[in-house]
């Protein structure tokens, strides 16, 4: 029997859902090309990896405190590692037939440094030695929350103003410094141009004012958390 056939139906899109959590509290000013912490992401749910898993051969292992984001629904059985392995692989995790048992491992390939948006096919997919243990921690007291910065990245015809997601590199991490935003998002993010309305994942900020130099930018203090579930192959 084929592998994928006993490990049950090939799986749909894989979407993990966070919360933006703002972290300004005062307008931002920018010059242009400058980026400053403005929110931060906070996956819904999160797992920590109980032990060192396997595949049979042990052709891939997976190492014990890999943090995983779930996939899908709550309950769905599928989890994807929070921050990627290698390359832009992302190790995976699914309890394939519905038994409570994590069994299956796949990869897929994801062009970020995180876990974000949703992504199709399931690559190496290959059963576990072993069921592979998770225990679900609190995701704003047992994790460090993946800052974001806004760049300002100038202005565009007809009064737009552009701006860049950018990702701070997390402290700890070799060759990266904490206040670093060394990814950028590749799309922008452009505010109105009759409104100066900035939606960022759900808070909705606006630009004050503006030129090709520098930006200033109101920040709203009501709102501090919302739930986000991004869609499509990238954020």
């Amino acid at each position: 029997m084929a592998l994928a056939a006993m490990l049950g139906a090939p799986a749909e899109a894989s979407t993990a859902k966070w919360f933006v959590r703002l972290e300004a509290s005062a307008p931002l000013v920018l010059a242009k090309g400058e980026t400053a912490p403005a929110f931060s992401l906070v996956p819904q749910r999160v797992f920590h990896l109980e032990e060192d898993v396997a595949t049979l051969g042990a052709k891939v292992i997976v190492p014990r405190g890999t943090l995983f984001v779930e996939v899908g629904d709550n309950g769905s059985g599928k989890y994807c590692a929070m921050a990627r392995h290698l390359g832009s692989a992302f190790h995976c995790l699914a309890d394939r037939d519905g038994d409570g048992s994590i069994e299956a491992y796949h990869y897929q390939q994801v062009f970020n440094e995180f876990y974000f948006g949703s992504t199709f096919g399931e690559n190496g997919l290959a059963r576990l030695i072993a069921p592979a243990r998770l225990r679900e921690l609190d995701p704003f007291t047992q994790i460090a929350p993946v800052a974001m910065g806004l760049r300002y990245a100038g202005g565009a015809p007809g009064g737009k103003v552009r701006f860049k997601l950018c990702i701070e590199e997390p402290s700890g991490a070799a060759n990266w410094r904490k206040g670093l935003y060394k990814t950028c998002l590749n799309q922008e993010i452009v505010a109105a141009p009759d409104t100066g309305k900035l939606n960022l994942f759900g808070i909705e900020a606006r630009v004050a004012r503006h030129d090709d130099k520098r930006v200033s930018i109101s920040i709203p203090t009501d709102v501090r958390i919302v739930p986000m579930t991004f869609r499509g192959t990238v954020l």
